[in-house]
């Protein structure tokens, strides 16, 4: 009596057979994996920019709330106080640096007649970009070119330009009425770059 090899009808996988769906596969498998990379990249690179433009803009309206009120002296108009300022003694002028890259500005903010140094609340102070990259705040009033807190990191450029009320260049800080702040901020993610530039054009409330 002989064997039976299968039920009538059935056959076995040819070896191509098998190959072809495994190649099938591999290529459905191929093309999810790289769905999901670009996925994943375009989520990061997002989220990196958001981060990227969310930091840049907080440290330019730092820099503006700041830079607005240059100057700022309450006791030049109450008569209750002596002025903070003086338009020729060096160390109390309203903008007490300027330059292209880098501003220092003084307010009297509490109207108490002085101008005071060397706290988180200092009523002078400087902005600057390191030579990291990072923007910073400073309020030690003797310098504006070292130390300081960060306000922003990645910023491959921190511009100010200067102009009178005509809206020309102005070549001293007693003719500054209006400043121009540029920030250019860029972040490297998977090989690409994020770049956000911003910039603001700022009124000096009290010049």
């Amino acid at each position: 009596m002989g064997t039976l090899s299968g039920r009538p009808g059935e056959r076995g996988v040819t070896l191509l057979e098998l190959v072809i769906t495994m190649a099938m596969f591999t290529l459905i498998v191929s093309g999810i994996t790289l769905v999901w990379h670009y996925t994943q990249t375009a989520y990061f690179q997002g989220a990196e920019a958001a981060e990227l433009q969310q930091t840049t803009r907080v440290a330019l309206e730092q820099m503006v709330r700041e830079i607005r009120q240059a100057g700022y002296d309450p006791c030049r108009y109450s008569g209750a106080c002596p002025s903070a300022f003086h338009p020729t003694k060096p160390g109390i002028y309203p903008i007490q640096a300027f330059s292209a890259s880098s501003l220092w500005v003084q307010a009297d903010r509490n109207g108490n007649g002085t101008i005071s140094t060397g706290t988180t609340e200092s009523e002078s102070v400087c902005f600057y970009r390191d030579g990291s990259g990072v923007v910073r705040r400073k309020t030690t009033g003797d310098d504006c070119a070292s130390g300081g807190d960060e306000l922003a990191r990645d910023v491959t450029a921190l511009t100010f330009s200067y102009f009178k009320a005509d809206g020309t260049a102005a070549a001293s800080w007693d003719q500054i009425r209006l400043v121009r702040i540029g920030l250019t901020a860029q972040r490297t993610v998977d090989g690409q770059p994020l770049t956000f530039a911003l910039r603001t054009d700022v009124l000096l409330r009290d010049r």
